[in-house]
């Protein structure tokens, strides 16, 4: 669609100011547009306008001010209000509230390892700690060594500590002590520097202590009772050894302040508490179950949303795997009528080849390349008419291609639109299975469970026919498609090996960004050890502050290098975005501080790791999200707003007026684009929202308090983005929908469980006594989160029993309306349908390929209606595409468009369904009938039977009641009159059966959708009700 200046204030009539402008970017803010536009429509039907007429009827002069008047939503709002931005808006919100939960949970089961930490302070052994023997499982560090290294002691005996025995009392009754006591009399010898020395409190002269540069070891030496008997009077006293030549702790070591809440506190080899690795394998478990859970969630949520609105992709499945030359779409649906479902033919209303043209796409990359540069250079710069021309050149070139089409293949995917929804959940509960995925072959039921349990493999699946005589050849692999306007048909039929070799280098490339960045922070961590003094507690904040810049730098390679792939969605370059900004910034912040600080004698130290990962963390996970309200893109654009001034608008209002516009219309759009708010950043919030989970998961066996930290931060972020999106950033072009968010959640689910793992492991083991304690929950724990990753979530869901909510959340399937491709086309607005969003079908004429499919039409177009005209479409489809401004058309939920370019009463014909067919209508009956009684009627929730449409007196009125538990109630008196409106109009005019209703119930709004050919309603519960006219008398 060209981009007008539809939508700028004073644009057509020469009468633009800048408060044009501030105008049109706060209309494309994000309000109330949904409820509002149908209401609009609802008012249009009645009033018997076009959608403009009404508009204009009610004091608005065009869309963009519709949009500017709706209200905003409320700050404090549920998620769910603001649904009709899509499910994936509202997903985000839950995602980010799961997190928290998780890290709250982590923090509860923690206090208790926290409180036994605190009860210890065997701090001092980890500056002789040796690293290399902090996960050996024969680690014995106090072992007697042998050896004394030429420390003789005060007698100056040659085998002084070489072996267990007391060899100081004789010395000691000599009178030589200094602070005597039961350690005269006590066995010990000499042990390696790595013996944790730590101060019995029970005894303390048992405890073993550091001595001329070796442990004077008393622990792993057997007392004698007759020995011990001599040490009596002032030998007696239990106290500690510390004669000359004892030491607590090194010069310049001092403890962190947090070791006190961390295993730092017990000491090197000392702790045999097993319960603290079942805690972390606990927290491990509760990780797993609870992804599982949210999976469920996030599913039933997204049907609970769309509960009220059926979708195209509720119809339609995406094959691929199908030759190239697949181009006669006749024979794929035969294909699918027969194979789609096990044991039944389908009904399958249109297929939708995804055609391959590598002319059009190096051509349209490179007239993308060139809108760009456009963007970057200021509106006046001459340099943007060279750049014009140049693009305009290349449209020329495809629309005088007249051969290219003759060539078109298929790129071997297919969209497969179903008559039924039920054949398309068929459908790919048989081609999606485990067994299909892995073995294609089909699923069989084992016999004594429950139906559907799908646990054993069946025969091969069908394979693609090739050739003539056709052979079955090509293995079909069959996913749910995604809604139109989210599949990148310009991409459908690059070649795999293609995409392989430009996932190889994106992913190579930001490989090498993300080592750069590695080693730049790592020389900062060096930089900062090589400063000594006090200041060494400030200058954690230096890694902390690089660690923020390296962050944006992989954040915006991510995002150019995810464009530079092959997608086939734009939601999957989203995810692939997201992953590699959420990976880059996790080895970022929590893998160079590891790296840096590897050993465990440098984890506590003042300066050591604990230390910097507090700082980090807390710079990392609290900052970002502030930084995130400050909006820096739109900050930016503010320079190039303050060149636009009123005298250079009067020029372009001269211009205007004497009918010179098309001269400034480049300028102006230029303009428009720097008053544009900044759009939702979804790879980005998502990796942030990532980054911080992750690390804070990560880290917290070591230091708990890090679950703190990432609560806090992800509040923060919440807030912020919540903020952001509903007061300053731009309304999505089209509602978002769950995918991204469910991708997310599988990373979570795949990385969050193996990291923990891993963590506690590396973590604990220097600080346990017997390491094999630890190794085998870390084993158990790595076997629980390897078989979360690798199994399939459906599997898992299907297991823990929590499968069975989606059947409450599918009760919103109960009318033939929404089963019905055929009756559910005319929800939805012209470009959401499928052979009406892929470039080359759209631009056809409409008798080859009419908007509004009808059963028995045959709906298939020919391949060489597509290669006839394949050069005029493919110019104008490259002209939308790389014009890259916004124009005001706005998809809303459900599919439907509002603001578009068409004629409003176009829009609002088109959008009509086709007479009913007539239903035989009974004897004659008093128009008292119309009201259904309740004395029948249960709590039951299926519909009742429709009640006959027949003629009503214009003088009749009546009132609408809704079925309850305790009887019929009187709807609200806010929609009486409009629904009497609504059904008089109904009745003689034969418009659709079907509104939506927006009424109050307490404090809260909510939309009821009124059926008045079945006499029934659903509310938000989803859940259907009988409904009455009681006629006033």
């Amino acid at each position: 669609m060209a981009v007008t200046l539809q939508g700028l204030p004073g644009a057509d009539t020469g009468d633009l100011t800048l408060e044009s402008f501030q105008f049109w970017g706060e209309a494309l803010k994000v309000r109330k547009v949904q409820a509002q536009y149908e209401v609009l429509a609802s008012d249009a039907k009645v009033h018997d306008r076009s959608i403009d007429e009404e508009m204009k009827a009610q004091g608005k002069m065009d869309f963009t001010q519709f949009r500017h008047d709706c209200p905003q939503f409320g700050l404090l709002c549920s998620p769910m209000d603001f649904a009709e931005l899509g499910s994936g808006s509202v997903l985000y919100f839950f995602l980010l509230r799961f997190m928290i939960l998780l890290l709250l949970l982590f923090l509860c089961l923690q206090i208790a390892v926290m409180v036994k930490y605190k009860e210890q302070d065997w701090t001092g052994g980890w500056q002789w700690h040796d690293w290399s023997e902090g996960w050996s499982l024969n680690n014995e560090p106090c072992e007697c060594i042998g050896i004394n290294n030429g420390q003789t002691g005060p007698a100056d005996i040659p085998d002084y500590g070489t072996s267990c025995g007391a060899w100081d009392i004789d010395w000691c009754v000599q009178g030589h002590a200094a602070k005597p006591g039961q350690w005269c009399c006590q066995a010990w010898c000499y042990a390696d520097q790595n013996c944790p020395a730590a101060r019995e409190t029970a005894r303390p002269s048992m405890s073993n202590r550091h001595y001329n540069g070796l442990v004077r070891a008393t622990t792993e030496c057997e007392q004698d009772a007759a020995v011990e008997a001599r040490c009596t009077g002032v030998f007696a006293a239990d106290v500690l050894f510390d004669e000359a030549g004892v030491t607590d702790s090194e010069d310049g070591w001092n403890a962190f302040w947090f070791i006190s809440v961390s295993p730092g506190a017990l000491g090197p080899d000392q702790c045999d508490n097993v319960a603290l690795p079942i805690l972390y394998f606990c927290c491990v478990v509760l990780m797993v179950v609870l992804c599982i859970v949210m999976h469920q969630v996030l599913i039933v949520a997204d049907k609970k949303l769309d509960s009220n609105s059926t979708l195209p992709n509720d119809f339609a499945i995406m094959a691929s795997g199908l030759p190239s030359t697949a181009t006669d779409e006749t024979a794929i649906a035969e294909f699918f009528e027969k194979h789609a479902v096990r044991g039944k033919t389908t009904e399958i209303v249109k297929v939708v080849i995804g055609w391959d043209f590598p002319e059009f796409r190096a051509k349209l990359n490179k007239a993308r390349e060139i809108a760009a540069q456009i963007s970057r250079l200021d509106p006046d710069d001459p340099r943007i008419k060279e750049l014009t021309v140049e693009q305009q050149l290349i449209f020329k070139e495809l629309g005088t291609t007249t051969d290219t089409g003759k060539g078109l293949k298929s790129s071997g995917i297919v969209v497969v639109t179903f008559r039924f929804q039920q054949d398309l959940r068929a459908c790919l509960q048989r081609w999606t299975s485990f067994y299909a995925l892995w073995f294609y072959r089909d699923v069989q039921d084992v016999g004594f469970l429950p139906v559907g349990n799908g646990l054993r493999w069946g025969s091969k699946l069908p394979r693609f026919p090739v050739g003539d005589p056709p052979r079955a050849v090509n293995l079909v692999r069959v996913e749910r498609a995604a809604n139109p306007g989210d599949i990148n048909w310009q991409e459908l039929g690059v070649p795999m090996q293609e995409r392989y070799k430009l996932a190889a280098k994106t992913n190579g490339l930001m490989f090498v960004v993300t080592l750069i960045s590695f080693f730049c922070i790592w020389g900062l961590y060096r930089l900062q050890g090589t400063i000594e003094g006090s200041s060494v507690q400030y200058l954690s904040f230096l890694p902390s502050f690089g660690v923020m810049i390296t962050n944006a730098v992989c954040t915006f390679a991510s995002k150019s290098f995810g464009v530079w792939e092959v997608h086939e969605t734009w939601t999957s370059q989203q995810f692939s975005q997201a992953v590699k900004m959420s990976v880059a910034m996790c080895v970022n912040t929590a893998g160079v501080i590891w790296f840096s600080e590897a050993r465990p004698e440098e984890w506590y130290d003042d300066g050591g790791l604990i230390n910097q990962v507090f700082y980090l963390l807390a710079i990392n996970c609290l900052i970002p999200p502030v930084l995130i309200l400050l909006d820096i893109g739109f900050c930016i654009k503010r320079c190039r707003r303050r060149n636009l001034t009123q005298e250079k608008i009067d020029e372009w209002n001269k211009k205007i007026k004497a009918g010179e516009a098309r001269e400034v219309t480049a300028k102006i759009r230029a303009y428009m684009k720097f008053y544009e708010p900044s759009e939702l950043n979804n790879p980005r919030r998502y990796a942030m929202a990532l980054k911080q989970f992750i690390c804070c998961s990560i880290y917290m066996p070591v230091l708990p308090v890090t679950t703190v930290i990432g609560i806090v931060g992800l509040i923060l972020q919440y807030a912020a983005d919540k903020y952001m999106l509903l007061r300053c950033y731009q309304r999505p072009a089209r509602p978002q929908n769950a995918i991204l968010a469910r991708y997310t959640l599988t990373f979570v689910r795949c990385v969050g469980p193996v990291g923990i793992s891993v963590a506690f492991y590396v973590f604990l083991s220097p600080s346990w006594k017997q390491k094999s304690q630890v190794l085998f929950w870390f084993l158990v724990s790595m076997a629980v989160g390897a078989g979360s990753a690798m199994l399939p979530v459906s599997f898992l869901r299907t297991v823990l029993g929590i499968r069975l909510s989606e059947r409450w959340a599918s009760a919103r399937i109960t009318d033939e309306e929404s089963y019905d491709y055929y009756k559910a086309q005319y929800m939805w607005s012209r470009d959401q349908k499928y052979h009406k969003d892929h470039f080359l079908y759209k631009k056809l004429r409409e008798d080859k390929n009419p908007e509004f499919l009808t059963l028995g039409s045959g709906s298939a177009v020919k391949s060489e209606d597509v290669k006839e005209g394949y050069g005029a479409m493919t110019s104008t489809a490259a002209s939308d595409v790389a014009d890259g401004a916004r124009s005001g058309r706005l998809v809303l939920k459900g599919g439907l468009v509002a603001g578009d370019e068409l004629e409003p009463s176009a829009v609002s014909e088109k959008t009509a369904p086709p007479a009913p067919l007539p239903i035989p209508v009974p004897d004659p009956i008093e128009t008292s009938l119309l009201s259904v009684s309740h004395d029948d009627l249960g709590e039951s929730t299926e519909p009742s039977e429709p009640v006959a449409a027949i003629l009503v007196p214009d003088s009749m009125e009546g009132s609408w009641e809704f079925e309850t538990k305790s009887g019929f109630v009187p709807c609200n008196d806010d929609c009486q009159s409009y629904i009497e409106r609504m059904y008089m109009r109904y009745l003689r005019e034969g418009t659709r059966s079907r509104i939506n209703v927006r009424t109050k119930v307490g404090h809260k709004d909510i939309t009821i959708s009124l059926d008045f050919e079945r006499m029934t309603q659903r509310g938000p519960d989803a859940k259907i009700r009988t409904i009455r006219r009681v006629p006033w008398s």
